[in-house]
């Protein structure tokens, strides 16, 4: 595991911003055991252990970086940027838990949908915008 670090680095300006970088190798069957741990149903006891007790014994790199933007939050910082996070490379299911289990060890992920309580909502490009319209982050379309 000594491939597996990560760094902040603080960019100046805007000042409140903090740079990670997440240089991660982690294993398919390690992020996928990770994904299942999400899938368990709220009515069955759960015998394995939390998503967070899971990172933090098995891939003590990513809970030191969670840990970190944690500390920075609670710190001041108002924004991050966290690039090189290893999840995308994994199917999108898994990628999907793994990314939410990676989030709860930061804080509790809130619902941004209150009448479905899906936790994020879909980023998509809205065809054909008006020159003079300014879009939002989730209407924008990359040009």
């Amino acid at each position: 595991m000594s491939n597996q670090s990560f760094s902040g680095l603080p960019i100046q300006p805007p000042g409140d911003l903090l740079r990670f970088r997440a240089n991660l190798n982690l294993e398919e069957e390690t992020v996928g055991d990770l994904a299942n741990l999400m899938t368990f149903s709220s009515d069955e006891p759960q015998s394995s252990p939390s998503p967070a007790l899971f990172i933090q014994t098995q891939i003590p790199a990513l809970w030191d970086l969670a840990c970190s933007i944690n500390d920075a939050l609670h710190g001041g910082v108002t924004a991050l940027v966290i690039e090189n996070l290893p999840f995308a490379r994994f199917n999108l299911r898994i990628s999907k838990l793994a990314l939410l289990a990676f989030a709860s060890c930061i804080g509790r992920p809130i619902g941004a949908d209150y009448y479905r309580g899906d936790l994020v909502w879909p980023v998509s490009p809205k065809p054909e915008l008006p020159p003079a319209y300014t879009p939002t982050i989730t209407e924008h379309n990359g040009s």
